[in-house]
């Protein structure tokens, strides 16, 4: 009973339909910036000859750069959202805001420290696999750490908890 009552406060009430096609226009502004820039990635590594969209080399760095400043903007909400939930106990949506970029950037040092730790455990297990190849068990330590990385969002999430 009290899941409904989280979904019922967070999509009833005052401004919530607002809130959520401004969310969404965010998510769709995104995806189309950077739909652009991989279309125009794979037109120039893959198919040369093919044209997928027609724009300018600015025009390809300034879809990157709003893309990419929406992502970073979704991120930190993220986590604001999260921090909001676990330290005040408020289901409600917060506000978009600059903090959510403060947010993503206090969050910065735990993602680059663990992405160091899996691109080293990838590693691992890829020398694990090639010594041995033949061996079925070779693949264990890569399924270890493909399922840790499902839990990996929760670290983050008790992370997001202390600032």
């Amino acid at each position: 009973m009290n899941l409904l009552k989280s979904f019922k406060f967070l999509y009833c009430g005052k401004d919530r339909l607002f809130f959520h096609i401004t969310l969404f226009s965010y998510i769709g502004i995104m995806c189309l910036c950077l739909n652009n820039v991989f279309s125009a990635m794979a037109e120039e590594l893959f198919l040369p000859r093919i044209t997928f969209i027609n724009l300018s080399r600015i025009g390809i760095y300034l879809n990157f750069i709003l893309g990419g400043m929406i992502a970073f903007l979704l991120f930190g909400y993220e986590y604001k959202m999260v921090n909001g939930v676990l330290n005040t106990k408020d289901n409600s949506l917060a506000k978009f805001n600059t903090f959510s970029y403060s947010a993503l950037f206090k969050m910065l040092p735990i993602f680059v420290i663990w992405t160091i730790y899996i691109i080293f455990a990838f590693g691992v297990c890829l020398l694990f696999i090639k010594k041995f190849s033949m061996i079925g068990f070779a693949y264990l330590p890569m399924a270890i750490v493909l399922l840790f990385l499902l839990f990996l969002k929760f670290l983050f999430y008790e992370y997001a908890q202390d600032y």
